[in-house]
């Protein structure tokens, strides 16, 4: 049974091995983030996961708001964001990123609903497997915030006033 048990061990041993000496893989979205640093983009929206990633993978250089698309209309993501982030006078976002998955979790929007919701765009690239929108207008004057399933968070406080 030793021998066996022996064998087994130096079986997870390489494996382990092998493994720890691949080069990493590259950050999910890093290919749809550079092209968007690349072309001075550096706020939008899209769905829940190109924003995480892509935010994530930016280092916050390039940030995408997620939004859900309701019909013609789309609105802020209910969870795990800041009403900060959709407050127009705050933030310009310019461009709007239609991942590959359409229909998947609340956004599943495509152009049809995106033309109808900001208008045309100004310009459409096809980057690796999503799309993204550019417009000559702030998006998020025509976004809107839930009131119905959770409130958008309020995010942090602002800062004291010095007296």
């Amino acid at each position: 049974m030793a021998p066996a048990l022996a064998a087994v061990l130096l079986g997870y041993a390489a494996a382990l091995a092998y493994d720890a000496a691949q080069a990493p893989a590259p950050a999910t979205g890093s290919g749809l983030t550079a092209w968007l640093a690349g072309h001075h983009l550096r706020y939008g929206l899209g769905d829940y996961w190109e924003a995480n990633s892509v935010s994530l993978a930016s280092g916050g250089a390039v940030l995408i708001r997620p939004v859900c698309s309701a019909g013609e209309r789309f609105t802020a993501y209910r969870w795990e964001s800041q009403a900060s982030w959709y407050d127009p006078g705050r933030h310009r976002a310019d461009f709007l990123v239609l991942g590959p998955h359409p229909g998947f979790s609340c956004f599943g929007a495509g152009y049809p609903q995106a033309a109808a919701a900001f208008g045309r765009p100004a310009r459409a690239y096809r980057v690796g497997r999503d799309t993204v929108l550019v417009w000559d207008a702030n998006l998020l004057a025509r976004v809107g915030v839930p009131r119905t399933g959770g409130p958008v968070s309020p995010g942090p406080p602002p800062p004291a006033s010095p007296r």
